[in-house]
């Protein structure tokens, strides 16, 4: 092995083997006064090594644990704080009695959705009495409700029809070869609510 690729450990093994090989007088040309002073230069650099090496080993592994321990403080004290921020919500604390203890009061707004237009609106009839809608929302899932309404008929009001959370609806019992003119808008939990779509035509099925 090439010394300049091994690790620490690896180098103190190496070099402990080396300096016991001279020695024992294992590489030939040396005289035994050369064994003696290779070896013993080999064992006192190898003996530093080894002790450097020991040392980052353990303060390696004491800052290991050391920081575990910080972690395991650290998530104790975040519950407890969460704790009491559960318990001051409980007895309605006002927003004063956080700041007093460095504390983010719990936010009491609500976002309003503001619902978007669907677009791209597209009716199709089928034989089993249905007109099936696709549509794309424009809006994040689960904020709005559709709602969809139709004309039934080419003089008819447009009348509600059905509400979906999805983009897309089917119209039951329809009327084979009837016409139906259809529009969708999206309400949000405020009752606010976007401009009408597109407007989709199923002339009969």
């Amino acid at each position: 092995m090439n010394p300049r690729n091994a690790s620490r450990q690896q180098l103190v093994d190496m070099t402990t083997d080396a300096a016991t090989g001279v020695a024992d007088g294992k590489v030939s040309g040396f005289s035994a006064p050369q064994n003696t002073a290779i070896s013993d230069a080999l064992t006192d650099a190898n003996t530093v090594l080894a002790a450097a090496n020991l040392a980052q080993t353990l303060a390696r592994s004491a800052s290991k644990a050391a920081t575990e321990i910080a972690i395991e403080a650290q998530n104790e004290v975040l519950k407890q704080l969460a704790a009491l921020r559960f318990l001051m919500r409980g007895v309605e604390s006002p927003a004063q009695d956080y700041d007093a203890l460095g504390l983010d009061p719990p936010d009491t707004t609500r976002s309003v959705v503001v619902p978007q237009t669907p677009t791209e609106l597209s009716a199709t009839g089928y034989s089993n009495h249905t007109n099936q809608l696709l549509f794309v929302g424009n809006n994040r899932s689960g904020t709005v409700t559709y709602v969809i309404e139709a004309k039934i008929g080419d003089t008819a009001p447009f009348v509600l029809v059905g509400t979906t959370t999805n983009q897309r609806f089917t119209h039951h019992n329809v009327t084979p070869g009837e016409y139906y003119l259809y529009h969708v808008r999206a309400q949000s939990g405020r009752n606010m609510v976007s401009l009408w779509s597109n407007e989709a035509v199923v002339y009969g099925t």
